[in-house]
């Protein structure tokens, strides 16, 4: 039996309960969409709020003679193949990949140009990366200068931390720690080049990050570190970098965790700085005199001291 249209009346209305009825679903969308207007609502998610990032990594030659830390603190074009990476580090202390990179540089001999050097740049899976886009940087070589050079793209805002790496298969590596300060309101960055002194400073932050727990707002930041650490004084210490700690390196997949007791103890000295207890410091240091094995040299103690001695009220 076919089912009965509303009636109309005589004159050719519907009756009032049928047009209740009618009505309750656009009265539902009403309520909905507020004001009594129908829209539209996207389900497209927004995209996210990103910035572009570009920087690069000095080389040197294991006969160059100018440079003024140990050579083992450098790369060469020995580190074959080279990557890169920056991680988002949350609040929860957690790393998040956010763009990563891989290149392989052959050298070709020409008799009239002299050598010259070709750079395979590659992503995961080895597969072959014409320019840097959304997770993937891009590794480039200048041969004149003697630099790797990093082009990353859209990485995504809004984390406390970010680490910026280049290193090696073996867990060696340039950093450089960024905060949120530095990144917002960027929609492109430029760094300085990655640098020992940079690395010395920035092992120092995953270290006291570590020691706290994760939680950024309790670590130490790169700017009050360099304050008190300034490069004069790291060229006294004749600092080697360290290579991460973590078990079975993947570079698909790098860990950069730092547990060395010299790092610690320069985080315990400037801990105590930082609270004016310089002569809670100065005590430590003596302490720290006994076991020069895991401590900087005379020259550096020296200035150090001297730093503290000027900080006591």
């Amino acid at each position: 039996m076919n089912k009965k249209l509303a009636s109309k009346d005589e004159y050719g209305t519907v009756p009032a309960m049928n047009r209740i009825l009618f009505s309750l679903p656009l009265f539902g969308l009403l309520i909905l969409t507020g004001c009594g207007k129908v829209t539209q609502v996207s389900s497209k998610t927004p995209e996210a709020v990103t910035f572009d990032l570009k920087f690069s990594t000095q080389l040197i030659s294991t006969s160059d003679a100018d440079y003024k830390t140990a050579s083992t603190n450098y790369f060469t074009t020995a580190d074959n193949p080279l990557f890169t990476v920056i991680y988002g580090i949350g609040k929860n202390g957690k790393n998040q990949e956010l763009s990563w990179g891989k290149a392989l540089l052959t050298f070709k001999t020409a008799t009239s140009t002299g050598n010259t050097a070709k750079v395979t740049a590659l992503r995961k899976g080895d597969i072959e990366l014409d320019a840097a886009d959304y997770t993937w940087s891009k590794l480039s070589y200048d041969m004149a200068n003697k630099t790797w050079n990093t082009d990353a793209k859209k990485i995504k805002l809004g984390y406390p931390l970010y680490i910026v790496a280049v290193f090696n298969s073996k867990g060696r590596a340039y950093l450089t720690i960024l905060d949120a300060k530095r990144v917002s309101g960027n929609t492109s960055l430029t760094l300085s080049a990655l640098t020992p002194y940079e690395t010395f400073i920035s092992t120092l932050v995953l270290q006291d990050l570590q020691e706290q727990k994760g939680v950024a707002e309790a670590t130490a930041t790169s700017g009050e570190l360099k304050a008190f650490f300034s490069e004069d004084w790291f060229d006294l210490i004749q600092y080697q970098m360290p290579v991460t700690t973590a078990t079975k390196f993947n570079p698909e997949s790098p860990s950069f965790v730092y547990a060395r007791e010299l790092e610690k103890r320069l985080l315990a000295v400037y801990g105590l700085f930082k609270q004016n207890e310089s002569d809670e410091a100065l005590s430590l240091i003596e302490k720290y005199r006994k076991d020069p094995t895991h401590w900087v040299g005379a020259k550096a103690d020296a200035a150090l001291v001297a730093k503290l001695k000027l900080a006591k009220p």
